[in-house]
């Protein structure tokens, strides 16, 4: 079989990037089978397929190379894809679990001389929890007022507010006034 010219050069061509392949260590491929293509090549330029096992006549010079070629470099990354659509609305969750809202308010008083201090608890009815509460002062001008503590009683039963006059008040009487937000809550 007589190959023409210019074919013969596309299969040198070929060859010599087979060849280069090889010199280089070749290419690994996970996963993939790589045909390989056996050749005979005459110094004619004459090129004749032949199987693996098959010997090149006198005077021909065999080759090989493989129909899959390395793997290209990655490309980039291509545009963000368009949102998906609105998943399903999940269930209902379980009922809330504060009942019975009660608010308790407490008002005390302190009186006599010099710089007042007045303190108290507001304390939730039997078997409730407090979830909240506040304090303020009671008739008095709050500017003259500092609140020193408000948080709820050690115990969870209620709320405890203090408040401490910045100055002699005239008359010298403190009133404040204490609320605790109390519910039944299940543990």
């Amino acid at each position: 079989m007589r190959v023409r010219r210019k074919t013969a050069m596309a299969f040198l061509a070929a060859e010599a990037v087979a060849i280069t392949g090889v010199a280089a260590g070749g290419v690994a491929f996970a996963g993939q089978r790589a045909a390989t293509i056996h050749a005979c090549v005459a110094s004619s330029g004459t090129l004749r397929l032949v199987k693996a096992t098959q010997q090149c006549r006198s005077g021909e010079r065999r080759t090989f190379w493989n129909q899959a070629g390395p793997q290209g470099r990655t490309g980039p990354q291509g545009p963000a894809g368009a949102q998906g659509p609105v998943g399903a609305r999940g269930a209902t969750g379980p009922a809330g679990r504060i009942t019975g809202y009660a608010l308790v308010s407490e008002t005390r008083t302190a009186t006599g001389g010099g710089v007042l201090q007045a303190s108290g608890e507001a304390v939730c009815p039997s078997g409730k929890k407090v979830v909240g509460g506040g304090g303020a002062p009671a008739g008095v001008d709050a500017r003259k007022v500092v609140q020193v503590l408000s948080a709820p009683t050690s115990n969870g039963e209620g709320w405890t507010a203090a408040f401490r006059a910045t100055e002699e008040l005239s008359p010298n009487t403190l009133s404040i006034r204490i609320w605790a937000i109390c519910a039944d809550v299940s543990s």
